[in-house]
Order: structure tokens, then sequence, then C-alpha cells
């Protein structure tokens, strides 16, 4: 494999976690009993992810 897309694919890993970091909801009561076993969070909205997503790329 190219190193070069190797190298990209780990910025966009990052990028992404940090994304969902930033926008993620810790769970309450109610989204525990339907979320999976090993959640931590959830992720309400994916328009946010998308709009910080987009900033981060295109910051000016």
């Amino acid at each position: 494999m190219d190193e070069d897309y190797e190298g990209d694919r780990f910025s966009d890993a990052i990028r992404l976690l940090l994304l969902i970091a930033a926008v993620a909801d810790p769970l309450d009561e109610a989204a525990k009993a339907t979320a999976p076993e090993n959640a931590v969070a959830v992720l309400r909205a994916e328009g946010r992810l998308q709009k910080l997503d987009f900033w981060l790329r295109n910051p000016d």
C-alpha cells in the first residue's frame, strides 16, 4: 500500500475521533437501555458533526 494513503487514513481517523468526542453526549439512563454494551457516549446530531468537520478542514 502507498505510504501517503496510510498517512491520510490515520489523519482522517484522528480528525473523526476528535470531532466525535467534541459533539458526543454522555449516555443518560434512557440511552443506556438501548445502547450497545460498551457504549460511552451518544451522537445525536450528524449535521453538527458534518459542520465541524467542514470547519476543521476549511478554517478560513
